[in-house]
């Protein structure tokens, strides 16, 4: 929405309509494009009347709308359960991380010493002073 207001004619099914609206012209010239072709293939199955196509075209776009908040906010929910999810293995992969330059640390304070074909991991003495 601009905020300015708008004055536009539209047409559906042969009658006029003279509208007001801070939407840009050309947005419900589109609108009104859509409800016309909507209401003329409605008209073309027979049987009903003017005010019927306009209702059942309001109908759908209503459905229709109803349906995009819904699916929106189903979106909305699942990205935030995948932030949710994404924040908790960060969490676990910084904790491994300090894990693991734990084990490093400790690693490099070991000696591998070999007797007789059996390999032993051994703490690195401390150095005298």
């Amino acid at each position: 929405m601009s905020g300015e207001v708008n004055k536009v004619t539209v047409q559906i099914y042969g009658v006029k309509y003279n509208l007001t609206t801070t939407e840009k012209v050309t947005y419900v010239e589109g609108l009104a494009r859509d409800i016309d072709k909507t209401v003329h293939d409605l008209m073309g199955i027979g049987g009903m009347s003017v005010t019927h196509a306009l209702l059942l075209t309001a109908l759908s776009a209503k459905d229709e709308a109803r349906k995009i908040d819904e699916g929106t906010d189903n979106l909305r929910r699942q990205i935030t359960e995948y932030a949710d999810e994404m924040s908790k293995l960060r969490a676990e992969l910084n904790e491994t991380r300090k894990e693991l330059t734990k084990r490093k640390e400790s690693d490099e304070k070991s000696v591998v010493t070999k007797r007789n074909g059996q390999v032993t991991l051994l703490p690195e003495e401390e150095p005298e002073e």
